[in-house]
Parts: C-alpha cells; structure tokens; sequence
C-alpha cells in the first residue's frame, strides 16, 4: 500500500486557517479539527441569516434581535436632528398566550403580547404546574371485595353437565349507522308535523264551520225576534185601538181619526160636483165621524171606570198590608194592628160583593155580613148600605134573574166602598184620603 503521508501536497499556515501554530509549537490533530467545525457552523448561520434576510421583509425577519439602544428620528422646521432610546428588553418568561407549532420544522409562533405594563384587575391563576405528571397520575391501589351474588361462566366440557332449558339465544340484528338514524329522524319527523299540520288543520275548519253555525243560527235568531218584535208591535197596536187604556192611546186614535176624515173629505172634494151629492156625502161621513167618536168616548168611560179599579184595589190592599218595622239587629218585623186587621176585614167584603154570583146561600151570607158591619155605625150613608143589602136579599129570596140586579148590586158596591175610604169607619183609610178623594 501507498503511504497517504508521502503523496499528501505542502500546504502553508495561511492555507489552513485552523492549524495556527501554539507558542510551544503545532496545535494537536482533534483541536484542529474541532475549530474547523466551529468555524464551519459560523458560516452556515451567518449563511441562513443571509437567506432569511433576502426571504423575510425587514420588519418581520425573524433573525433580527433588538438592540440596547435606538436612535429616533425627529423632524422640526428647523431641521431633523436624532437622539438615543434605551430599550429596557423583558427578562422575564414570556407568557403563553396561545399559539400554534410546525409540526414539520418544529417552530411555535405565539400569540402576539405586548411589552406594555398593565395593571391586573384580579390575580392570575397559577398554571406552572396545570400540566404536570404528577397532576395527570392517579394513585391506584388493589382491593379484594366479595360480591352479594357470585357469578361466572363455564363450558360445557366431557365430564360437566350444564343446564340450557332457560337459555336464552339471541342475534344480533343489522348494523344501524348514524346516517340511517338521521334519515329516520328525518322521515319520523315529517311524518309528525304532517300529522300536526293536519290537526291544526282540522282544528281551523271546525273553528270556521263551527263560526259559520253560530254565525247562521245568530242571524235567524235575530231573524225571530224581529219578527217577534214586529208581531207585539202590532199587536200592542191592535190592543191599543181595540182596548185603549192611557191618554197615550185616545191621541193616537183621535189623531187617526182625523187624517182618515181629512182623506175621506179629500176623496169626496175630488169624486163629486157642489150640490146636494156632495152635501149628502160630507152629511154621511159627519154621521160616521160622529159615531167613532161615540165609540172611542165608551172606550175612554171604560178605560177610566178599569184604571179606577185598579187604583183602589191597590190602596185597599196598602191599607190592609201589615206595618213595617225596622229592628236593631237589621230585621224588618210585620206588626199587624187594630186598624190594619179592620181594613183587612173590609177588604174582603169589599171583594164577596163584587164577586159573581153563583150561590144564593152565599150571596145572602155576604149581604148579611155587610149589614151588620155598617150597622155599628148610625148615620145616613150606613143605612143606604143595610137598606140596598135587605133590598136585594128580599130579590134574591124572591127568585129574581140577576141580570136585573145589575144596577142594585153597582149602587151597593159603590156605597160600600165609600164606606171603605171614610176614615171614622175605616182607620186605616186616613192615610190613604189625600190619595183617592175619599169622603167622610
């Protein structure tokens, strides 16, 4: 073999920068060689600097390390001038605000911070030690238990005989993905909201057809009562004119009766020639004229003689109604007296001689009782009232009709309700005088 050493060219010192000469003499071969790399190392990073300065702007180059001082420029009127700004760089570790790594150069880029100073509102939590092992590591320990209920599981084998008579076989069914779940979701909830659409739906046309009745049956209710309505009108109309009662009712019938006069006078003006033709026409209608207001005259003497009537039944029975007495607990107490039990008697006698006469017996009882009623008293009006009640006892004894009593028994009810309205033989009626213009 060749020997390296002799065919290996001269080189200088200067040709080898590394192997420097030491003061007792040559540095050795591993010194050498570990400066060699030194320097190689230094011009690859001063290489990559290079690299990543023509790659990365100037203002985000990530080679670029502040210095201790700065000098700012500032620009005036008179001139720019420039003046230094010590940078105080922060010593303390950088707080992890969040970030990202490369997983394929290992860089992590945090979250931007700031150098500012600022006031903390509240005290930091304390995560150094929020991802430690021995945070993460749970103590676990070994403990022998024995269950209420033993269980196990064993083969059948040669020498074992097992029990399968409640056995229970079971497969499994087909494989339910979570993508057939949401189809199924899907399609189950159509399926309920056309069924609540359709409720919905049910419910709304019931709401309507229900409305549509109420609505229908309203209006032929409102139908009726107009109706209704129209048929009292006219029949209170008809009972106006036919039973007239109030003042009310002769203004309307007199009212009516001149413009049927006016139209009649009108129509024979226009039907006939001045004469004896339209003499005796204006003399018949004169006739009719006359004879509706005889008509509406015995209507008015009728009106009169039943609210006349009905005034005095009212009284006589305010005159026989108990007394009414307010008590201290609230109570209203009915005290009947002297007076009000003699008005009471009166009043039904009062009633037995107006009532029709269907008993004989009885009506002569009646007369009877009226009789010796009014004989406590001595005085003229009394003795009309027993005479006209023996008069028509002796008719009744005699068999008379009672339509010729008529007038007998009018002029005895009427005597003997003046009776009733005499307060000296009526207490009761004193209260009452002023009232009805009773006499004493």
């Amino acid at each position: 073999m060749e020997n390296p050493e002799e065919e290996a060219p001269e080189t200088t010192p200067e040709d080898h920068p590394a192997s420097v000469l030491a003061e007792d003499g040559p540095i050795p071969q591993e010194e050498q060689q570990l400066v060699q790399l030194q320097q190689h190392q230094q011009h690859q990073q001063h290489q990559q600097e290079d690299d990543e300065a023509e790659l990365f702007p100037s203002y985000c180059n990530p080679a670029y390390k502040m210095p201790s001082e700065i000098e700012v420029k500032v620009t005036l009127a008179s001139g720019d001038y420039y003046f230094p700004v010590l940078v105080e760089k922060c010593t303390s570790t950088k707080k992890y605000l969040g970030g990202y790594r490369n997983k394929k150069t290992g860089r992590v880029y945090h979250h931007g911070a700031t150098q500012t100073p600022t006031e903390n509102k509240k005290a930091l939590k304390d995560v150094s030690r929020l991802r430690n092992r021995e945070t993460q590591t749970y103590e676990e320990r070994t403990l022998s238990v024995q269950p209420y209920r033993e269980a196990g599981t064993q083969m059948e084998r040669v020498d074992l005989l097992l029990d399968s008579q409640r056995d229970v076989s079971k497969m499994a069914r087909e494989y339910f993905t979570s993508e057939q779940l949401l189809e199924l979701k899907i399609r189950m909830s159509i399926f309920i909201q056309r069924c609540w659409r359709g409720y919905m739906a049910r419910c709304r046309a019931n709401r309507i057809r229900r409305s549509n009745i109420e609505f229908q049956l309203k209006q032929i209710r409102e139908k009726e009562q107009s109706l209704k309505e129209m048929q009292d009108k006219q029949e209170a109309d008809m009972s106006r004119r036919l039973h007239p009662r109030t003042n009310d009712d002769f203004a309307i019938m007199y009212s009516e009766l001149d413009t049927w006069r006016k139209a009649e006078v009108a129509k024979i003006k226009a039907s006939t020639s001045v004469g004896e033709e339209r003499n005796a026409a204006m003399a018949a209608l004169l006739a009719e004229e006359t004879k509706a207001l005889q008509n509406i005259q015995k209507l008015k003497i009728v009106a009169n003689r039943q609210t006349f009537t009905s005034k005095m039944g009212q009284m006589l029975e305010l005159m026989a109604k108990p007394h009414k007495w307010q008590l201290s607990g609230g109570e209203v107490a009915l005290v009947q007296t002297p007076a009000t039990r003699r008005a009471r008697e009166l009043l039904d006698l009062y009633e037995a001689l107006n009532k029709p006469v269907a008993n004989t017996d009885a009506r002569l009882d009646v007369l009877l009782h009226v009789k010796w009623t009014v004989l406590e008293f001595n005085t003229p009006l009394t003795k009309d009232i027993a005479d006209l009640a023996d008069r028509e006892g002796d008719l009744l004894s005699r068999g008379r009709p009672i339509k010729s009593m008529e007038r007998l028994r009018s002029r005895l009810s009427n005597l003997f309700l003046e009776f009733l309205e005499t307060p000296k033989y009526n207490p009761r009626a004193s209260d009452f005088v002023g009232r009805t213009g009773g006499k004493e």
